[in-house]
C-alpha cells in the first residue's frame, strides 16, 4: 500500500472518538446527580466505555505523523522547521482563538451580561495561567497534548530510523514511558495537571506509530477479513476481547464504587484500568471497523461516520458551546423519565448543531478551515479552496488532579 493512500478505516474510528467525547461530555454531571437512582448504573457504564476516546486520537495523532512521514523520507533540519512553521499554526491559531471566546462566554455568563470591572480583572489576570494550563475551558487542554507530541516528533522519527527493525517494542516503549512518568508524578512531581502532559498517553500514541511506520504489518492485526481464517489470529482476537471485556467491566466496577462512595481507590487502579481498558478498545474498534467496512463501507451510517470522522477537529471545538447554548435555554428537568430524553437531546443537538454550524462556516466564512480544520471537498465554496488538514485530534474532559475525586470526571482522577 502506497504511504499516501487513504486508511478510510481509521476516519471512521475519528469519528467514533469524537461521539466518545460527546458522549462523556453530555453524561458527566449524570453521574453526580443520579448516584441515588436506579439509572445511576446505566450512566456509569456510558460515561465511563467512552473514555476510550481521547487514547483513541492520541493513537491516531501517532498514525498520522508515522503514517505520512515514512521511513524512506530523508528529513533535514530545513524540512523539520517547514514541519513547525506548517503545522503549529494549526494547533496554536486554534487554540488561542477559542480560549478566548470560551472564556468570554465565561465571563458572559458570570457577569449577567454586565460590565464588572473587578470580574473582568479577574478573567483577564486568569487567562495568561488558563492559556499554559489548557483551562480556559475543560476540553481545551488536549490541544496542548498535540503540540507536545508534534514537539518530539522529530526525535522519535529520527530514533524510528537509526532502528528500523523495532517493531513491536515501538509498543513496549509508549508503555514504559507512560508508566515511568506515572511514576515520577506519583512519588515526585505531584503534578496539579498530569493530563496536559503528553507522557500520559504515551502508549497509544505509540502504537499509532507502529501502525503507521508498519501498517502491513498493524493491518494483520486488525483486518478481520484478510486474518480470520488463521487459527493464530482467531487465538489472539479471542484474547484480545477478553482482556478489553474484563478491563472495561473492571473500570466500570471502579468508578462505580468511586462515585457511589464519593471516595477515591487507590490511585493504581484508574491509571492502570484506564491504561489496559482504552489501550484495548482501540484495537477491538479497529476490528469492528475492518470487518464492517468490508460490507457496510457505501451505507448511509458509514458515510455519514466518514464525514463526522473529517468534521471531528470543529466538532471538538464547537461542541461544548453547543452544549452550554442547550442547557442554558432548557427549563429545570426532573429527575424523571424526561430527564433521560432531555440528556439524549442535548447529545444530540451538541453533534448536529455543531456539524451543521461547521458546514455553514465552511460555505461562507472565508479562510475558516484554518481555525476549525479541514473542509470536506464537496462541502468548499468556490471563492473559499481548502487549506490542508489540521493532523491533531480531539479529546475530552481535562484530567486534573485537584486533591479530591471529581465523581463526574474519571480523567481528573487517574493520577
Amino acid at each position: 500500500m502506497s504511504k499516501n493512500e487513504n486508511v478510510n478505516e481509521l476516519n471512521v474510528l475519528r469519528a467514533i472518538a469524537i461521539l466518545g467525547v460527546l458522549t462523556v461530555h453530555a453524561t458527566s454531571a449524570s453521574t453526580l446527580k443520579l448516584v441515588k437512582h436506579d439509572s445511576f448504573v446505566m450512566y456509569n457504564m456510558i460515561n465511563t466505555l467512552a473514555l476510550f476516546c481521547v487514547p483513541a486520537f492520541v493513537f491516531l495523532t501517532g498514525f498520522t505523523l508515522f503514517y505520512h512521514y515514512g521511513p524512506d523520507r530523508d528529513m533535514k533540519a530545513g524540512d523539520w522547521g517547514a514541519f513547525y512553521l506548517r503545522k503549529l499554526p494549526q494547533l496554536i491559531i486554534p487554540y488561542v482563538v477559542f480560549s478566548v471566546l470560551y472564556q468570554l462566554a465565561k465571563y458572559v455568563i458570570a457577569s449577567g451580561m454586565t460590565f464588572d470591572h473587578t470580574l473582568i480583572a479577574q478573567y483577564v489576570g486568569r487567562f495568561g495561567m488558563n492559556l499554559r494550563d489548557g483551562t480556559a475551558y475543560p476540553h481545551l487542554y488536549y490541544i496542548l497534548v498535540a503540540i507536545q507530541l508534534y514537539a518530539m516528533f522529530p526525535i522519535l522519527y529520527s530514533m524510528a530510523r537509526k532502528w528500523p527493525r523495532m517493531g513491536v517494542g515501538l509498543v513496549a516503549v509508549g508503555f514504559a514511558v507512560q508508566w515511568l512518568f506515572f511514576g515520577l508524578h506519583r512519588f515526585e512531581l505531584h503534578l496539579s495537571n498530569k493530563g496536559t502532559f503528553a507522557f500520559t498517553y504515551f502508549a497509544p500514541f505509540l502504537l499509532g506509530a507502529f501502525a503507521g511506520r508498519y501498517y502491513p504489518r498493524f493491518k494483520a492485526w486488525v483486518d478481520v477479513r484478510e486474518g480470520w481464517l488463521n487459527t493464530r489470529f482467531r487465538a489472539g482476537t479471542l484474547l484480545l476481547w477478553a482482556i478489553w471485556a474484563a478491563s472495561a467491566l473492571t473500570y466500570i466496577a471502579v468508578w462505580h464504587i468511586t462515585r457511589i462512595n464519593n471516595k477515591a481507590m487507590h490511585p493504581l487502579w484508574y491509571e492502570a484500568g484506564y491504561n489496559v481498558f482504552t489501550f484495548t478498545s482501540v484495537l477491538v474498534l479497529l476490528q469492528a471497523i475492518y470487518a464492517w467496512a468490508g460490507r457496510g463501507r457505501f451505507s448511509r451510517a458509514y458515510q455519514a461516520l466518514d464525514l463526522i470522522g473529517t468534521l471531528s477537529f470543529g466538532i471538538y471545538l464547537i461542541h461544548p458551546g453547543m452544549l452550554l447554548l442547550y442547557r442554558k435555554l432548557s427549563p429545570g428537568i426532573p429527575l424523571t423519565g424526561i430527564y433521560h430524553a432531555w440528556i439524549a437531546g442535548g447529545f444530540i443537538f451538541a453533534l448536529v448543531g455543531s456539524v451543521v454550524a461547521l458546514l455553514l462556516i465552511y460555505r461562507f466564512v472565508p479562510g475558516a478551515s484554518v481555525v476549525l480544520g479541514k473542509v470536506p471537498a464537496r462541502f468548499v465554496g468556490r471563492q473559499h479552496p481548502s487549506p490542508a488538514s489540521i493532523q491533531s485530534e480531539p479529546p475530552v474532559q481535562s484530567p486534573r488532579n485537584r486533591g479530591r475525586i471529581d465523581t463526574s470526571n474519571p480523567e481528573a482522577n487517574r493520577a
